[in-house]
């Protein structure tokens, strides 16, 4: 009798589909016998990271499977470029992919353009692979949480692991065919508002699984903007339901506070004031207030052009040396508030006023009731150096006191930026801001013209944190001592600490403006002397404190040269007096020239002059023949 053996077989093909830019995998099953044997079908990769296995239990199930609804048949993309939802702006040629890993986030983006977020504006991003961008500081946390203070933008904030798949990957684009369809689409959202975008930052979540798996999600963000607007989109693929906690949206990192302040940091619930509480805030009236009993306590960004208009006027009748223009303002309002002991309610109104460059806080007072609860009105800086208490002994007195001659009303200039003296020179396109440091010097400063100083010719100088210039070496000496044998030159040698508060900032200026200005300025200064400036190093001590506190000192030291000729002007502003020494002058190596400026008190020399301009001193220092300037004082001769 003949044995026959039946052997077992399979019959499977796989396709290899490419192009220059894509793969696919396209498996085909026929017969699939049973076996004993041991089996696996799928694909993985040497890193293991990207993998994949056919979810059926038995051989012959493979002929009736599918990932694609065609029983017997499996296609996967391999080539690792996203599988976008037709929604999602594909990817551009600039596209970073994030590597996989865990909770965490991108380094610091630089963006190209600045991005305007409510009223504030970034030069930078952080990517978060757990589905959210922040802007001042990475963020790993996968607990979503958008009540935070916080500055926030948050697609789909949950635990998402692009370790386990999926791609997370940004670009800033500024093609023209990616700004021509954001431009549309925000056309599309908001008909009423003109926009035309300069710059598109698109992150995009492609499959990226949950953490504890069950699925992934598919989600991009695009930030489209220009200069003037800024708008977030967010598209969804199909995403995967999830037992994770999650949340989309957004936040801002200002809170209004029920009892009469402001805050940017996080929200503060204390109705005991304290603006000494090295906390950055704005409290109008903290008190212990209680709308639950009565009143509105609302806020708004507004960007109308009505309202915008409106706070544009206000800044410039208050501050008419400030050039500037609103391009938003946050008002808050509290409008019959009642005391939380009751006795009375107080209205009020906070309008925060920016443009891209400057910051006004605006204080308007309605009627305010007597109260016996302690109670403070002003602002503070979490470093407690600029601060302002309204000098009022009781709150109804806010509703006719002022800082700007308008019964209720108090204004603020409070970006930071100078708010300098009408004789100064302003700041320039190169200005560069010596960081906060104590007792030090800037790094050498190599000039492009060099500088005579009686017969002297120096190619490099050093601007000095305590008031003066040096050109050999720094110095960071704050005992002032103009008689030493050393080429200095100190509008206020005293010891000051920008750490406190204040800039100190420098440029070498030959812009055709600036140039005039100081020509006309020596000719003025000095009428028989020839004179055309190619050069001007300005030096700016804008609103430095001094070291042991007691006020701030602003001045400003002009360089203004050429080829044969150098002079020294020396601009002061509002100065503090103040109980440590200090001196103004200049002095040389060999001590040949000097000169101490002949004031009593710090604040004397903002009402002083050799030139007959008050708070401005000028010297000619090339050590060429000298003359008589026009003026009632004579000037030291000069070798």
């Amino acid at each position: 009798m003949l044995s026959v053996t039946t052997f077992k077989v399979a019959t499977f093909q796989v396709v290899l589909a490419s192009s220059v830019h894509r793969s696919f995998i396209l498996i085909n099953y026929g017969d699939i016998a049973e076996t004993n044997q041991t089996w696996q079908a799928g694909y993985s990769t040497v890193d293991s990271v990207n993998s994949f296995t056919v979810p059926v239990t038995s051989a012959p199930e493979l002929s009736s499977s599918s990932n694609i609804n065609v029983n017997g048949r499996c296609s996967f993309h391999v080539d690792g470029s996203p599988n976008l939802p037709t929604n999602f702006l594909p990817p551009g040629n600039e596209e970073i992919v994030k590597p996989p890993a865990g909770d965490g986030s991108s380094d610091v983006i630089f963006l190209q353009q600045p991005f305007k977020y409510f009223g504030r504006t970034f030069n930078q991003i952080f990517v978060n692979n757990n589905g959210y961008l922040t802007f001042t500081e990475p963020l790993s946390a996968y607990n979503p949480s958008l009540d935070s203070a916080r500055d926030i933008i948050a697609p789909l904030w949950t635990r998402l692991d692009n370790r386990q798949g999926g791609t997370i990957s940004y670009r800033e684009d500024t093609s023209s065919a990616v700004l021509a369809q954001v431009t549309a689409a925000v056309k599309q959202y908001f008909p009423n508002i003109p926009f035309a975008a300069t710059t598109a930052f698109v992150v995009t979540w492609d499959s990226v699984p949950y953490h504890n798996g069950g699925g992934v999600v598919s989600f991009q963000v695009v930030l489209a903007y220009n200069v003037h607007r800024s708008f977030i989109l967010i598209y969804y693929g199909g995403n995967a339901a999830t037992g994770q906690p999650w949340q989309a949206g957004y936040n801002t990192v200002d809170s209004v506070n029920n009892d009469g302040h402001l805050t940017f940091s996080e929200p503060l619930s204390n109705y005991i004031p304290l603006l000494s509480s090295g906390r950055d805030i704005i409290a109008p009236l903290w008190t212990h207030l209680d709308n639950r009993r009565g009143g509105t306590v609302s806020y708004r960004e507004d960007t109308s052009s009505a309202v915008l208009a409106q706070v544009t006027a206000a800044v410039e009748q208050y501050f008419p040396n400030v050039t500037f223009a609103a391009t938003s303002a946050f008002v808050a309002t509290w409008d019959s508030v009642p005391y939380y002991n009751g006795g009375g309610v107080a209205t009020f109104q906070v309008v925060l006023a920016s443009s891209v460059h400057r910051s006004f806080i605006l204080i308007n007072y309605g009627d305010i009731a007597e109260t016996n609860q302690t109670w403070q009105a002003g602002y503070s800086t979490v470093d407690s150096v600029n601060s302002f208490t309204i000098p009022v002994t009781s709150a109804p007195e806010l509703s006719s006191s002022s800082n700007i001659n308008v019964n209720g009303r108090c204004s603020f200039h409070v970006d930071g930026s100078p708010n300098l003296p009408t004789n100064f020179l302003p700041p320039g396109n190169e200005e560069i801001v010596k960081p906060p440091a104590g007792d030090g010097s800037s790094d050498v400063i190599f000039l492009q013209q060099p500088f005579k100083y009686f017969g002297r010719t120096f190619n490099q100088i050093f601007v000095n944190n305590n008031g003066y210039l040096t050109f050999t070496e720094p110095l960071s000496a704050y005992n002032p001592s103009l008689d030493s044998a050393r080429d200095i030159i100190a509008p206020l040698w005293t010891r000051l600490d920008n750490r406190q508060g204040g800039t100190i900032s420098y440029r070498e200026d030959t812009s055709s403006a600036v140039l005039a200005q100081v020509t006309a300025a020596v000719k003025q200064y000095f009428p028989n002397i020839p004179f055309a400036a190619t050069t001007a190093f300005v030096v700016t001590w804008d609103s430095v404190p001094y070291h042991n506190g007691g006020g701030v000192v602003s001045f400003q030291v002009v360089l203004a040269y050429n080829v044969h000729r150098s002079f020294i002007l020396i601009y002061y502003g509002g100065n503090a007096a103040t109980g440590q020494p200090w001196q103004a002058g200049y002095n040389t190596v060999d001590s040949v020239s000097s000169f101490t400026i002949p004031a009593a008190s710090v604040p004397e020399l903002s009402s002083s002059s050799n030139i007959n301009v008050t708070a401005c001193w000028a010297f000619h220092v090339d050590g060429s023949p000298i003359r008589f300037c026009k003026c009632d004082i004579q000037r030291p001769f000069e070798s």
